[in-house]
Parts: C-alpha cells; structure tokens; sequence
C-alpha cells in the first residue's frame, strides 16, 4: 500500500501600505492523493482488507492449500469512484504592527472542503456518538453503495471565517487583549437505512446517505453529503488582561483570560441518523450532540528567566 499523504500548493504575498499597516492575500490548495482504509467489497469474496482506496490494489489472497497468491483488482472491479477530497482557501488579512502601544489584525477565509473522504476517520457517518474514530477502518470504503452519494461537502468545511484579534499597552506593567472569531455552520448529512428495500444502494446492515420521505408522497429523495443543511454560524469573544510588575522587572506575568464573554452555547453538532431501520424513524435524529464551550476563567502567571 501507498502511505496516505497529500499534496499542497501556496502562493501568497503581503504589501505594506503605509509604517502603520500591512496587508497580504494567500490561496490554499490541498488534495489528497493516497488513503488507507478497510473493505469487504463482494470483488474480493467476502473477505475484509486494508487498502488504497479509489485505485487499482494488488492483494495477497490465501489458497485452499494455505499459500497466497498476489491478484490485482482495478478501481472499476473493485467498484468504487475515485479517491477525492480538496481544500481551496483564500485567505486574506490587515494588520498593524505593535506602534503607538496597539497591535491588531483582522484576517478573512473563503474556503471549500470537499470531496467523498474526510481521510482516516469519519465525523458524519456516525451511530449517534459523534462519528467513527477506528483509524483508517471507517465504514467509508467498505462496500460499493456505502459510497453512492458520498461525494460533497465534507463535515468540517466552513465557508465563511472572520478572526480579529489584538492588544493595548497601557503601559510597560499593564495590557489589555481580545480575541474575535466568526464562522459559517458545518455541513449536515442524513445518514440512514435507505427506506426502499429495492432501492440499488440498500443495504440492511450498514448505515449510509439516506432517502428522506417527500411530504403528501410515498416516495423519497435522495440526500447525498452535506445537503442537510447547516450548523448555525458561531461567535466567539475572548478577552485577557495582563500584569507585569516592575517590583520582578517585568519578568513575572500574571494574567487572566475570560473565553466566551458572552456564554453563547451554539450547537456544533447533530445525531444525522435519520432512521434505526427501514420503518423506524430515530427519535434522537437532528438532536443536538455538542455545543461550544461555555464561558471560563483561567489565571496564569509566568516567570521569564
């Protein structure tokens, strides 16, 4: 097997407008080339390997007789799409360097992550618990409709993210910070038993992207990943205040750091298991499973020697 790995390309630049401020632009791109992960597909006969999904594979398969023979299967007989997950960001920011006792600096992300892989776990194909985390044996790659629609945007992507942040020297003893964070909502995706037992990408025994019932119908509509709406944007603000006496010559710092001012506990994530069977709706599904932390209080002091 191929090691899991991607590749990535930046290119960037920063411009200094004036002695009081910078600004500077990046573009991000990251694709995944190799992934390990497990598969029971019915190519390989009922038995279960590790390999590299989206391509062709070489496995050793054991004889009747109790010796292995190398056989190699194409992607194609395999019955699995291409391996595919991309990150493509811009990321753009202002600063002011430390003068006149401040510094700040605002900074802005438009990015997209997607594909039909997160990589070595799996945060949205969960059973309730908040996603799979057996390293590279997710249920991703195990069967060939487990994959049917798996292909969008993947559980961590946020579009939209704004983050400021910066500090004023009220003097050589005293300073004062805050911290501001601003993000678009996650992707959500129904997973499910698909509620048609003759539908192609049935299958009783795992859980994958489901039909959701149309309403005044008896039919369903597919939801593929990531087309179940989205978490709510979240805000955070944090702020710090520090105290260097001159009595330690400004080399003990004590210092307290209030995160979440304003207690907003905004959901992060939801059960997406639509269904327990193929007639038997979840009762926890669209429950809310986590929530951004609550405001804290930390004291810290520091000794620089």
């Amino acid at each position: 097997m191929k090691s899991h790995f991607q590749d990535e390309y930046i290119l960037g630049a920063e411009y200094q407008l004036s002695p009081s401020y910078v600004v500077g632009a990046k573009a991000t791109l990251r694709k995944l080339r190799s992934a390990i992960d497990d598969t029971c597909t019915p190519a390989l006969g009922g038995r279960c390997f590790l390999f590299n999904p989206g391509v062709a594979n070489t496995f050793l398969e054991e004889q009747d007789d109790g010796s292995f023979k190398e056989v190699t299967y194409s992607n194609a007989q395999l019955g699995f799409p291409q391996l595919k997950r991309k990150y493509a960001a811009l990321d753009m920011f202002i600063e002011h360097p430390f003068a006149n006792n401040w510094y700040g600096k605002i900074e802005y992300t438009f990015s997209h992550n997607y594909g039909n892989t997160e990589g070595q776990l799996a945060s949205d194909l969960d059973t309730g618990s908040g996603g799979q985390s057996d390293v590279s044996t997710t249920q991703d790659w195990d069967l060939p409709q487990l994959m049917v629609g798996a292909n969008g945007s993947l559980p961590n992507d946020r579009k939209h993210q704004i983050r400021a942040f910066g500090y004023y020297q009220f003097s050589k003893e005293w300073r004062f910070g805050a911290t501001a964070q601003i993000a678009s909502g996650r992707p959500l995706s129904c997973t499910s038993f698909w509620p048609d037992p003759t539908a192609p990408v049935y299958n009783g025994s795992y859980y994958h992207y489901c039909g959701l019932p149309i309403a005044g119908s008896t039919g369903y509509v597919f939801t593929p990943r990531g087309t179940s709406g989205h978490t709510p944007w979240t805000y955070k603000l944090d702020l710090n205040v520090a105290y260097s006496p001159a009595w330690a010559d400004n080399k003990l710092t004590l210092q307290m750091d209030v995160f979440n001012i304003f207690n907003k506990q905004t959901p992060l994530y939801y059960n997406m298991r639509y269904a327990t069977n193929r007639s038997t709706v979840n009762p926890l599904y669209q429950r809310v499973l986590d929530y951004t932390n609550p405001r804290t209080v930390r004291f810290t002091a520091r000794y620089d020697f």
